[in-house]
Parts: structure tokens; C-alpha cells; sequence
């Protein structure tokens, strides 16, 4: 392919949200990392979907999160270290444990929610729900894309 086919790097749609999800990543790290030193924003993440739908099994975790089983095991292992979260076996089905938060994983998201909510409004100022709509849809279509062209 010959150069004058090829579409600026900065005007390519892919690099933007790729660099924009490295600076949206590291700020919200440098946020944690201020109130919480060794939390990285999956495991802030977790907490949330735990937060806001607790006992959930790391299957469920995994693929709403990292889509990535062993990776959602060394990280549940390691908030369960910290005493934020507790796994149970389902009463239904043995081979299955629920994740859930515990006093301390309530109270540690609590402290750092509002400062993660804070920092939304700041991150969304001059982009209009209506906007925020769009690109939910539009990256929502990347992602089923990606999956689809993957496998």
C-alpha cells in the first residue's frame, strides 16, 4: 500500500480510542492511586459491578470485566487479601462461587466513588448526553465487531 492511501494516524478512529482509553486508564490509576496506593482500576471496576449486583460468580465477573477467567481470579484473590470481597459456594451448584463484598469492600468504595464520579463530570464537561449516547453505540459496535472478527 502506498502512502497516499494511508489516512493520518491521528485522524485513524482506532488509534484515538486507543490512546484515549491509555490516558482515561492511567488518570483514573493516578486518582486511586491518591486514595488507595496498589488499587488498579479493575479491581475498582469489580467492585463497582459487585456494588451494584453483589454475589456474582467470577464466570459473570470475567466477561463483564476482562472477559478473561484467569486474569478475574488473581484479581479477585487479591481484593479478597485486601478483605474487600468473600467467595461462597453456590448452594445450588457446588462447582460455582459467588462473589461478594464485605463490610470493608463496602466502605473502601465508598471512600473512592465520589472521587471517581467527581472525576466523570469532569471528564464528560462539554459532551452532551445525547453525545455520551453516541459513542456508547458506536463503541458498542467496535466491540461486537472485535468479537466477531476474532474468533
Amino acid at each position: 500500500m502506498e502512502k497516499n492511501e494511508l489516512i493520518d494516524l491521528d485522524d485513524f478512529l482506532i488509534y484515538q480510542i486507543y490512546g484515549s482509553a491509555r490516558l482515561l486508564r492511567f488518570q483514573l490509576q493516578k486518582l486511586l492511586d491518591e486514595n488507595e496506593p496498589n488499587f488498579t482500576p479493575e479491581q475498582a471496576f469489580l467492585l463497582y459491578k459487585l456494588y451494584m449486583n453483589d454475589g456474582q460468580s467470577q464466570r459473570q465477573l470475567a466477561d463483564k470485566i476482562l472477559n478473561d477467567y484467569p486474569n478475574i481470579t488473581r484479581l479477585i484473590d487479591k481484593l479478597e487479601k485486601k478483605g474487600y470481597v468473600r467467595r461462597e459456594v453456590d448452594e445450588n451448584d457446588r462447582r460455582i462461587f459467588k462473589v461478594y463484598m464485605s463490610e470493608e469492600g463496602k466502605s473502601r468504595f465508598n471512600s473512592f466513588i465520589p472521587l471517581i464520579m467527581h472525576q466523570r463530570g469532569k471528564l464528560l464537561e462539554n459532551v452532551s448526553s445525547d453525545e455520551e449516547k453516541i459513542v456508547k453505540d458506536v463503541l458498542k459496535r467496535i466491540e461486537q465487531n472485535v468479537q466477531k472478527y476474532s474468533m
